[in-house]
């Protein structure tokens, strides 16, 4: 979808692009917790799986009907394997694609990641160390390899680009704290709340998001891709600061501004953010950009999560773990905003 975008729209209106998508997204997520906690109430637990077939019908239809049919040719692809952007050597021979590789150490990679932010607080010492350093090897290994390769699955090269890297490492750290944030567990079983009033005390959260997208990607179109990008994360931090404060003892009023805060900025600094990343790539790349663009931001919903259950495990009204949890989520919006900061400030020229 990101690709898309960068391909079909104007430079100048790619903010607004990337906002209503934004916005889509988000009323999806703000409908989500709402209709699951109905659909819990009424129907017991396993009817929030077999609503997805019902919502999964029209999105394939919308996605064959809508989607552009072109696809790239060999000589296209071949031209892409020695292009001088990613310094990748390549003879004037190949004219085939090249078959990717490295998806099952990425696999290993992530899974090995999980496992350890999971299971790391059960092991001895010695034995997670000797995880930590397995899954340094992984790592390590995924990046020689991928580097190697003519068409790898992952392009560490395009890290090195300013704007790219901090997107991703903005919207990384992002999905860290808001992921970290979602607990409808924890919310009711501190505040007493329904299935259903979960959904709505989350709600905000995602409702705020839907507003301020189109108006982050309006900004960015005007202003530049860096100003939403800070300001949205910083007033996201602001959010996760008052919950840091707040918790354990936080209100409901309290807690629907807090997530409020939190929802509208990262709303705010979406489009921006999303912009950059597949724009700081050159357009033949873009949905190699916005698929790597897309797995940051997934690790740190990975990450968040994890950091979850290691910090709280099976006692989710501990003191101690829910104020490490919130003060988590204000550390990793503030980074987030700080990680903004290598966003360009006017629009890429890149066509």
């Amino acid at each position: 979808g990101s690709a898309l975008l960068r391909r079909l729209l104007p430079e100048e209106r790619r903010g607004r692009g990337f906002g209503v998508v934004g916005a889509a997204t988000s009323l999806g997520a703000a409908a989500g917790p709402a209709l699951g906690g109905v659909l819990i109430t009424l129907a017991g637990w396993r009817a929030i799986f077999a609503v997805n077939v019902v919502l999964l019908a029209p999105a394939l239809l919308l996605g064959a009907r809508g989607f552009p049919r072109e696809r790239a040719t060999d000589a296209k692809r071949a031209g892409d394997a020695k292009s001088a952007t990613y310094g990748q050597r390549a003879t004037t021979a190949q004219t085939r694609p090249v078959p990717f590789d490295g998806a099952g150490l990425l696999l290993l990679t992530l899974a090995g990641l999980v496992t350890l932010l999971t299971q790391g607080s059960a092991l001895h010492t010695p034995v997670a160390l000797t995880a930590g350093a397995a899954l340094g090897i992984l790592v390590l290994s995924l990046a020689v390899q991928e580097s190697r390769h003519p068409d790898p699955i992952v392009h560490f090269r395009l890290f090195a680009s300013r704007a790219f890297g901090g997107a991703s490492a903005s919207i990384a750290l992002a999905n860290l704290a808001m992921y970290t944030t979602l607990l409808p567990v924890l919310l009711r079983d501190q505040g007493g709340f329904s299935s259903a009033m979960v959904g709505l005390v989350l709600a905000p959260l995602a409702a705020a998001s839907v507003i301020l997208a189109p108006v982050g990607g309006r900004v960015a179109d005007r202003l530049g891709r860096r100003l939403p990008a800070v300001a949205g994360t910083a007033v996201a931090a602001a959010g996760a600061l008052l919950l840091a404060v707040a918790i354990p003892d936080i209100s409901l009023p309290q807690l629907v501004v807090a997530l409020g805060l939190m929802g509208a900025g990262l709303g705010f600094a979406s489009p921006a953010t999303f912009t950059s990343a597949v724009e700081s790539a050159a357009p033949e790349r873009a949905g190699v950009a916005a698929g790597l663009f897309s797995t940051s931001r997934y690790l740190g919903s990975i990450v968040g999560s994890s950091l979850l259950a290691l910090l709280l495990g099976a006692d989710l009204n501990r003191t101690a773990g829910l104020s490490a949890v919130s003060w988590l989520v204000t550390a990793a919006a503030l980074a987030a905003s700080g990680s903004a900061l290598a966003l360009p400030r006017r629009p890429s020229r890149r066509r």
